[in-house]
């Protein structure tokens, strides 16, 4: 099994759902919940940013069952895509106050209109003329 550091956060932290989400539903690359979730012919799966950079950076096999697998031959994982898409988690600004918890299928559109999200403050910028 593959493991990386979090250069950069592909799956959804745990601890940002709202009930203990099942095991089976955790990439084995960056061990959060799979976000866009990708699988190769042997139904291994993977969030589909994981998985792209494996095979960027390692050899052109599933990290599981060592198959030859490119971008080209995965699949979606459309069972487990839909199972997440239901599941509530907390917005991207928790931490900054919001309080809600939604359907991870609706979270980009919540966050896009929550009143949590930091906002550019006009006059920290210069106008010259």
């Amino acid at each position: 099994m593959a493991c990386r550091p979090n250069v950069y956060e592909s799956g959804y932290e745990e601890s940002r759902f709202k009930i203990a989400v099942d095991e089976n539903f955790y990439c084995s690359i960056c061990l959060n919940v799979m976000k866009d979730a990708r699988m190769c012919h042997n139904q291994h799966s993977f969030c589909r940013e994981c998985i792209e950079e494996h095979l960027r950076v390692n050899a052109q096999r599933c990290p599981q069952c060592q198959d030859n697998l490119t971008v080209a031959t995965l699949h979606p994982a459309r069972v487990i895509n839909n199972v997440i898409s239901k599941l509530k988690i907390n917005c991207d600004y928790a931490s900054r106050g919001c309080p809600e918890f939604i359907n991870v299928e609706d979270l980009e559109r919540h966050v896009e209109n929550c009143g949590f999200a930091p906002v550019l403050c006009l006059m920290n910028v210069v106008v010259w003329k």
